[in-house]
């Protein structure tokens, strides 16, 4: 399908036009049609024209992942608006500083989200129903006001390594590049497509939008479902294509590996993917395609996607092949081109790249750089990605890790992704994440990892000997903690706060508490310091 000139909106109006009595969401209990699904959200849009909603206007949803959630999101852009996603499990205070940046003139959400706004918002709250009806007299509809490309069609908070969230901006143009340059993918009527990122990670812009778009059906999975594998290989039945975190597919591939059958594409991304992983869940739930996607939140949902193929023994997987319209470079610190055998960082450029960060000129500045290998395109930008990867002899792109994942201890520079990748190798480590703490002895370097399972975690002497068979003595971590199951944030990711140990009042780590995990029954915990 190819939208040519159509904005988003007006693509899922075509699609409504093609078929309005297929389902569009469905939900425990209830199915919404494109028909309904469309008058719920003219109908809402209306509401949201008459608050004074337009382009360049900010609407907040606040929803659970749930048909009423759609019909919001595409309400706003029906209005002309833009949209930002509010998780109502998000305290009040980041609730506050969304609403606030993003000057939001209404927040639209179900009464149970509502009901945890915090007071001080100081913006009103249009509440629907299970529909996304609202409870409020009916208004004219009105004339919304022309949407142009460049207009906003969100904006997505992503976390900033200051310790203060950026809010991307995404544009029409953009988001209408994505949807309409899924060849590779292929979806269509036939799908349907698991709903199941959170609300506010820009994943859940690919599920709604590339159903919509293409006349796919949405399955909601809810929060608590997608927590319980066993749960979720029930919701999932039916579902043809789904989009997981690496870290959530390393989760479920070791506690449910069959969740995945039955599906024709998996998607998986967001971090770098263990092999051994993907191969489990390849074996136990044959999925037609497994395809790697790349790509941050500032290029729109991700720019590359790289098809498994398993008849080429590997133990890693390249990065893949850039989206029509995306462009990808390896560039040393001088913005040159690495030569084969190369490192250097990504950069990405093309129809994707989103306009910068919401009111923060100077950090968009420093990140979305003027292209120089486009000349014939004025004003086009590129992205400075702060990941690190290698250019193999082969011209394929093996990711390392995060810049700002690079340490320095006793003056060396160490990379972190480069431990993980290492100890990833122990055929009885099946996870693994390198974390560096400060503390009163200078930085420490902690390895959390999951044991293959069945097998009982290698004793630490041996990994750390592991380590210095294959990395300098400088890199190899001086605490080891095995875990049953590593954290993970909401929005699937791993959860690096929850892994930070806590200190003793002196600032060192505190092998008390880290003992106190081996109780949990989330975890346990193995640790022993390098003499």
């Amino acid at each position: 399908m190819n939208g040519g000139g159509m904005l988003v909106p007006d693509m899922v109006t075509a699609v409504v036009a093609r078929q309005p009595d297929a389902v569009a969401v469905e939900a425990a209990g209830m199915n919404l049609t494109y028909r309904q699904l469309d008058d719920a959200a003219t109908a809402l849009a209306a509401v949201l024209r008459a608050r004074g909603v337009g382009p360049e206007t900010c609407v907040a949803v606040c929803f659970e992942r749930s048909p009423a959630l759609v019909v919001a999101m595409l309400a706003v852009l029906k209005a002309g608006g833009f949209y930002v996603a509010l998780d109502p499990e998000y305290p009040a205070t980041r609730l506050d500083l969304m609403t606030d940046q993003a000057r939001a003139v209404v927040v639209v959400g179900d009464r149970p989200s509502a009901s945890r706004l915090p007071d001080t918002l100081g913006i009103p709250i249009v509440v629907v129903d299970d529909n996304g009806r609202a409870d409020i007299p009916s208004v004219e509809r009105g004339t919304a006001s022309e949407v142009r490309p460049g207009h906003t069609a969100y904006v997505v908070y992503t976390s900033g390594s200051t310790g203060t969230p950026k809010a991307v901006v995404v544009p029409h143009s953009a988001l209408r590049w994505f949807v309409t340059n899924m060849a590779y993918a292929d979806p269509g009527p036939r799908d349907v497509i698991a709903l199941a990122s959170s609300p506010s990670f820009d994943a859940l812009a690919f599920e709604c939008w590339t159903a919509l778009c293409h006349g796919a059906r949405l399955r909601v999975v809810p929060r608590s479902v997608l927590l319980s594998p066993q749960s979720l290989t029930t919701v999932l039945r039916g579902v043809t294509m789904m989009y997981v975190t690496a870290a959530l597919l390393q989760q479920l591939a070791m506690e449910a590996p069959e969740f995945a059958a039955g599906l024709r594409v998996l998607f998986f991304g967001g971090q770098r993917a263990d092999f051994r992983a993907v191969s489990l869940v390849r074996k136990e739930s044959a999925p037609a395609r497994l395809i790697q996607v790349y790509g941050p939140t500032e290029t729109t949902i991700w720019s590359s996607h790289q098809t498994v193929d398993f008849t080429i023994p590997a133990d890693w997987i390249p990065l893949g092949t850039p989206i029509a319209g995306s462009t990808e470079y390896l560039l040393d610190e001088w913005l040159r081109p690495v030569a084969a055998g190369g490192r250097g960082e990504i950069y990405l450029g093309g129809d994707g790249v989103a306009r910068g960060y919401l009111d923060r000129p100077d950090l968009t500045a420093e990140r979305f750089l003027p292209d120089p290998f486009r000349p014939d395109r004025a004003g086009a930008l590129m992205y400075r990605t702060g990941d690190l990867a290698r250019l193999r002899d082969d011209g394929a792109m093996e990711f390392l890790g995060r810049a700002d994942g690079q340490v320095k201890i006793r003056g060396f520079r160490i990379e972190l992704g480069e431990i993980e990748l290492a100890l990833a190798t122990h055929p009885a480590v099946a996870t693994v994440v390198v974390t560096a703490a400060e503390t009163a002895g200078g930085t420490q370097l902690i390895a959390h990892y999951v044991p293959v399972s069945g097998v009982r975690p290698p004793d630490a002497q041996r990994l750390r000997q592991y380590l210095a068979d294959r990395l300098p003595l400088y890199s190899v971590p001086g605490f080891f903690q095995s875990w049953t199951r590593i954290p993970l944030a909401p929005n699937g990711k791993i959860d690096r706060g929850a892994l930070a140990p806590a200190l003793t009042p002196d600032g060192r780590i505190d092998r008390r508490a880290l003992g106190a995990r081996r109780r949990s029954p989330d975890n346990e915990t193995l640790i022993q310091q390098r003499n």
